[in-house]
Formats: C-alpha cells, sequence, structure tokens
C-alpha cells in the first residue's frame, strides 16, 4: 500500500503543512488585541498590514521573537498609531524585551515616535520600568535624552525619578540628561523623588547640581515636598546641600516648616527650626501659622517645640480671624 503513495504527492502535502503552521504560528498572539485570522478561517488571504499590525502589537508586549519575525516578513507601518494607540517599540520597550526593541528599530521604528495614547516615547517607558540595556540600546540608536511627554511633559529622567530607579536616573544623567527639566505642573526629578521618599536618587540629582529652589512661585519643591511626606532623611540631605528652609512650595504656596508642623513630622520640624526656619510664616491661601496647623491636628510634641521657638500663640488665620486657641477649643484638644 505504501508503494501507491507517490513522492510528489507527499512532498506536496507536507509544504501545505508547513503553510498551515507558519499561518497558525501568526495567528497564535492575537489574543490581546483581537485580531481575525482569515487565512485560518479559510477566506481569502488579508492584504499586507491589514491586521497585522495587530499582530505585531501583541508579539512586541510578549517579546514572542519568532512570531515577531514572521510578521514583520509582510510591509507593516510601524510608526501610525492605530486606534489602541500603542506603538510596537513602545510597548516591547516597556516590558523590557530586549531583543524584540532591536528587530523593531531594525525594521523601520522610529526610535523617538510616539504613542497617541498617551505621548510616551520608548525611552521614557523603558526608564520609568528600569530597562537598563533597552535604555542603553535606545540611546545608541539616538533617542532624545530630554524628550518631553505630550500628556503632563516628564522627560525620561523625571518618569525614571519618580518611579525609583536609580541605576536609569545615574545611566541618563551620565549621558547628559538635563537635571531640572519639570513637568508641565513644575514638578521636577529632584522634587518628585524627594516626595516618594528615593533618597539615593536625591543625592544623585544634588551630585550632578540640581537646582534645590524652583525659580518659580507656586512650583513644587523638594523640601517642602520631603516635609510634607515625612522624610527626614531627605529633608536633612536638601538642608546639608543648601536648600532654603523658608522657600515655599506648591500650589498652595506653603512653607517647610508649615508642611511639617500640619503633618505631625517632630524630628522635620526639628530639623527645619535649627535651620532658621520662619516660626511664624504662613501659608498663603488661608493665612494660618505652623502653630495653628499643629494646634488643629492635635500635634503636641509639635506644638512645644514651635512654642519654645517663640511660635506667636495670637497669630489669627487671614480668613477668619481664628487664633491657635480657637483651634485647639474647636477640636477638644484640652492638654494643648
Amino acid at each position: 500500500m505504501t508503494r501507491r503513495v507517490s513522492y510528489p504527492f507527499f512532498f506536496r502535502f507536507g509544504v501545505m503543512a508547513v503553510g498551515l503552521l507558519a499561518s497558525a504560528v501568526g495567528c497564535a498572539h492575537v489574543q490581546r488585541h483581537g485580531a481575525v485570522c482569515s487565512e485560518m478561517a479559510g477566506s481569502e488571504p488579508e492584504p499586507p498590514g491589514s491586521d497585522g499590525f495587530a499582530r505585531v502589537l501583541e508579539a512586541a508586549w510578549s517579546g514572542d521573537l519568532e512570531a515577531l519575525r514572521l510578521l514583520l516578513r509582510e510591509s507593516i507601518d510601524l510608526n501610525t498609531n492605530r486606534a489602541a494607540g500603542e506603538l510596537p517599540l513602545v510597548v516591547a520597550a516597556e516590558h523590557g524585551h530586549l531583543e524584540a526593541v532591536r528587530m523593531l528599530l531594525g525594521k523601520g521604528a522610529e526610535v523617538n515616535a510616539r504613542q497617541s495614547r498617551d505621548g510616551a516615547t520608548a525611552l521614557m517607558v523603558a526608564a520609568r520600568a528600569g530597562h537598563a540595556r533597552v535604555v542603553e540600546l535606545l540611546l545608541g540608536r539616538g533617542a532624545e535624552i530630554d524628550a518631553r511627554q505630550n500628556r503632563g511633559g516628564a522627560t525620561a529622567l523625571v518618569f525614571a525619578a519618580e518611579a525609583g530607579q536609580p541605576d536609569i536616573v545615574e545611566r541618563l544623567l551620565a549621558r547628559g540628561a538635563n537635571v531640572d527639566a519639570t513637568r508641565s505642573d513644575g514638578g521636577s526629578a529632584l522634587t518628585l523623588a524627594a516626595a516618594a521618599g528615593h533618597l539615593r536618587i536625591v543625592e544623585l540629582l544634588i551630585g550632578n547640581h540640581v537646582r534645590l529652589d524652583p525659580n518659580r512661585a507656586r512650583s513644587p519643591t523638594a523640601l517642602v515636598a520631603a516635609a510634607t511626606n515625612g522624610h527626614k532623611d531627605i529633608v536633612s540631605v536638601l538642608l546639608a546641600n543648601g536648600a532654603d528652609p523658608n522657600v515655599r512650595g506648591g500650589a498652595d504656596d506653603i512653607p517647610p516648616l508649615w508642611a511639617a508642623a500640619a503633618g505631625g513630622h517632630t524630628a522635620i520640624v526639628q530639623l527645619l527650626l535649627g535651620k532658621q526656619a520662619d516660626v511664624n510664616a504662613a501659608a498663603s491661601k488661608e493665612g494660618d501659622t505652623a502653630l495653628y496647623e499643629a494646634v488643629s491636628d492635635g500635634h503636641t510634641e509639635v506644638v512645644t517645640l514651635l512654642l519654645a521657638a517663640h511660635a506667636d500663640v495670637n497669630a489669627r488665620r487671614r480668613s477668619d480671624g481664628a487664633t491657635p486657641l480657637w483651634a485647639a477649643a474647636a477640636g477638644g484638644h484640652t492638654a494643648i
């Protein structure tokens, strides 16, 4: 019986099987974006790139190099945002798929292309996620190190600092990233790192001569951010390197001492008073002092420190004339 099966027939069957297998590989990576595989459904072959982009996006997301290599044999525009607003290069970079990034760049993906979904570039998302080798590859291929995100204005350095990626911050600074770059709201790598408690990054930025105090009113400041969030070590480092203890920060234009007192951060209040912070400086919005805030929130130890530093017990809140004594009575803080 086997002699009746001719070799040419077997050969044709084998070629057909290989073709079906290749189509199956191309269709195996469509779950995330819901692409339809017309070849496996028995319909006419789709025009090149009609839904190949979705498959490339899925392969970039998963880091499937075999699927990506097969899909990129067709002519697919890798740089035009589709409905999802994502780009294969940015997706691959965000997930740290180094070889996928390399392959996409080799097939024409633009290193500085932006996703319409969030305005981010591959470098920004790789920096935020801490993928050092991807960052180095992108920089080596001409990624703009100080490009700003369309939405929010953050740079790769700002993203890395906020996300707590000291290795990436160090690499970007070594490559000449602008240490004082800010987002649209004025937040910088330093203020965001200070707010999040990333001491090592704060030290790296200071070592690269970052501006400690903002150059415009109502911008966030690192000292206010650290004091607000109770990061004593960062407050100490900032003060030791010359941060002004009386420079106000944030949309509410508050002094560092006020921020620390409001949060009940006793050790930070001590540090600031030791650097001659103005004990009677009032917040711009309501006009209340650090003492008023500490009394209102029942922070007894902070109140004791402020009184010892000669805080004005009769200072009135500008918005309604209330005094610290009134705040203590209203809050039921009998001991205070």
